[in-house]
């Protein structure tokens, strides 16, 4: 039995007091009050969640070349590939970008792509990057991917077509060749830390600032749709809350409850909290409702189920996506919980048993990393799992 040990660190009494009459319980004004990393301008940061804490988008390296070749190829009226991964920070930022360069005045909706997580994995891949050819692309913008994509890459810019990186995510030789990468670990971006999701986000919001003005209502209204697919983004993929993804979810959250998008406002609002009740979106509500639901498509069929529902605005198609997700991740629950208990599961335990290597002997991929997740959680001393399985290809 664990024994309870008394925290001992000093409370500043100005942060403590701060924190009060922010309305926190004296138990979590204690903590902020003995927290030495915050000062007291950073307290009352940490508290209010103010947007004005948010940074101006084009800090951002490559920012200024991005929304110009952005904006040539919407003047050229060229078609446009959005390419976004096929986990729930991918789709919300290829929503973003999606809705982003409608508002922009792309002509159109805009193409969007969503790999197949079994047939091609995270990433650019060739084969797609010659059929976006064979359609006429002339750009494409990529959604929490791209870094790394070296090759592939280069082999879109030799088809003639430009690329344009909004990713998170660091490789071994960050230098692309693209012709702008925007990621927050590159240059000297005030907060390392945004999803990807938030990435696009800033990146639409460079876009429209510098084609229409912050006062415009193109930029308004997209800046504040777009906030929940932010919120969803930034929890969904584990980003630690600090900052400005603080600022962003703390906004995306509360801007649901009145949410224009169909997605939320026709399905997901009353589906998942109690709406009699006025219950408020949380990051428990993201983190176990909404992210299962969206990476159940990918983890069974494709991501683009979830894009799908994410953008439908029809509110047929969004009650027919959404009741599909929520089958999908039906689907998946079951499915996992046969995989946990299947007798063909064998377990190789290495380095002093601090390793877990597990031949499922099964083909279910897309649930490989969950399964690897409960190996860890019910298993003390574990560092790290691995799960394999068979390979239908042979």
């Amino acid at each position: 039995m664990s024994e309870w040990v008394k925290d001992e660190t000093p409370i500043c009494t100005e942060s403590f007091e701060l924190a009060l009459n922010y309305g926190l319980p004296k138990i979590l004004a204690k903590y902020v009050g003995r927290n030495k990393n915050l000062s007291k301008e950073g307290v009352s940061d940490f508290l209010s969640k103010s947007i004005s804490q948010l940074h101006d988008p084009f800090l951002l390296d490559g920012m200024h070349h991005a929304v110009q070749k952005v904006s040539d190829h919407i003047a050229a009226e060229s078609k446009i590939m959005i390419f976004g991964d096929f986990d729930v920070d991918g789709v919300t930022g290829a929503s973003i970008l999606y809705w982003g360069l409608r508002k922009a005045g792309h002509k159109g909706k805009p193409n969007v792509y969503i790999p197949n997580r079994f047939t091609e994995g995270h990433g650019l891949n060739i084969e797609a990057i010659d059929k976006f050819h064979g359609q006429g692309i002339k750009l494409i913008v990529t959604a929490d991917c791209g870094m790394g994509n070296h090759v592939e890459v280069d082999h879109a810019r030799s088809l003639g077509i430009d690329v344009v990186v909004t990713d998170h995510h660091m490789a071994k030789n960050d230098l692309l060749t693209a012709d702008a990468v925007i990621n927050p670990r590159l240059g000297n971006y005030p907060f390392e830390h945004l999803s990807g999701a938030g990435v696009a986000y800033k990146f639409i919001q460079a876009l429209l600032s510098s084609r229409f003005g912050e006062e415009s209502e193109e930029y308004k209204s997209t800046m504040e749709s777009c906030i929940d697919y932010v919120a969803i983004g930034t929890v969904s993929d584990v980003m630690p809350l600090i900052g400005e993804n603080r600022v962003l979810v703390d906004w995306g959250l509360k801007n649901m409850a009145n949410s224009r998008l169909p997605f939320i406002q026709k399905y997901w609002s009353t589906k998942l909290r109690n709406i009699d009740l006025n219950e408020p979106f949380t990051a428990e509500h993201i983190g176990f409702q909404m992210a299962p639901r969206i990476n159940a498509a990918s983890r069974l069929e494709s991501g683009q189920h979830a894009f799908d529902f994410l953008t439908s605005v029809r509110v047929e198609d969004v009650i027919e996506k959404g009741r599909y997700l929520d089958f999908l991740n039906s689907e998946r629950k079951s499915r996992l919980a046969a995989l946990k208990e299947s007798t063909k599961l064998t377990k190789y335990y290495v380095q002093d048993k601090r390793v877990l290597i597990v031949n499922s002997q099964s083909t279910e991929k897309g649930l490989f990393g969950l399964l690897a997740s409960h190996f860890l959680e019910a298993e003390d001393g574990l560092v790290a799992a691995l799960v394999l399985g068979d390979d239908p290809s042979g």
